[in-house]
């Protein structure tokens, strides 16, 4: 291989396989999807969560937790909670 050259294994990416990478690493970072969509230049936060919104594990795991948390908290105060189903 020559020196300038792409490794036959990198001759397929493409620009926009770093930008899905950098977006992966962010989202893996903690960041907040409206820093990342600015980074990208998104027009808006929709198109950062339709493009990479599935890189968002366990996002329902922390919701469905803090939910519970607010219900057992609640339940201590007077004991007048009404379980929704």
């Amino acid at each position: 291989m020559k020196s300038g050259e792409w490794p036959e294994s990198l001759s397929a990416l493409r620009f926009h396989d770093l930008r899905h990478t950098a977006a992966a690493l962010l989202i893996k970072q903690g960041t907040h999807p409206k820093a990342i969509s600015e980074r990208l230049g998104h027009s808006g936060i929709a198109i950062t969560m339709d493009l990479y919104g599935h890189l968002y594990e366990g996002h329902d795991a922390e919701l469905l937790e803090g939910l519970e948390k607010t219900f057992r908290e609640a339940r201590k105060d007077d004991g007048k909670v009404v379980r929704l189903r």
